[in-house]
């Protein structure tokens, strides 16, 4: 025996609220009443809607991964991923940070640390390596600390100002020795 077996599809797109009491209608059987981020098609099929605009590219159009960052409800952001860094979007752009002329003394450890002052924690040691290198070396409960006073324009004062890091080998954990070679970041951040 042969049945007619009637299939669900939604190619009508979606149906108000106030069409919900007309179900005995044909054509309300093929809609949806709640479609997020579907686009049906003509002959019953639907896909996830594609993205509306084009918001930017990844930094230096590197592979990236795009995670979402979620404080609250009303507060997110995506986190940028790529092999070499890492951007923060909000309301689709890119965080950004305006150039100042502030500058940190030494920043890459060219020949020594001269600049830096030593603050190592008892037993911690801190001291430069050949190839522009600050070497840190906790105990793994004290810590090894260069730091250095940076003066700022009065000009640059209401400005927010940042470091860009970049730490070369080894792991960041107590007691184990890596090296820094930090520099000051006098462009945006994100290019």
């Amino acid at each position: 025996m042969r049945d007619n077996i009637q299939l669900l599809a939604f190619n009508r797109g979606l149906m108000g609220k106030q069409v919900l009491a007309r179900i005995d209608q044909k054509r309300t059987a093929l809609s949806a009443e709640t479609m997020t981020n579907w686009m049906p098609r003509a002959f019953g099929a639907m896909s996830l809607r594609a993205g509306l605009g084009y918001l930017g590219s990844s930094l230096g159009d590197a592979q990236a991964v795009a995670v979402p960052f979620v404080f609250a409800t009303d507060d997110t952001a995506i986190v940028e991923l790529t092999n070499t860094a890492m951007r923060v979007w909000l309301d689709d752009a890119v965080i950004t940070r305006g150039s100042v002329s502030s500058a940190v003394t030494n920043g890459s450890f060219a020949t020594n640390v001269t600049g830096w002052t030593d603050s190592d924690e008892a037993g911690a040691t801190s001291a430069w390596l050949t190839g522009g290198y600050l070497s840190l070396t906790g105990t793994g409960v004290n810590s090894a600390i260069r730091d250095q006073q940076v003066t700022v324009a009065a000009s640059d004062q209401n400005d927010e100002h940042g470091l860009a890091i970049e730490v070369t080998r080894g792991k960041r954990v107590a007691g184990q020795v890596f090296g820094v070679r930090a520099e000051y970041e006098r462009r945006r951040v994100g290019r």
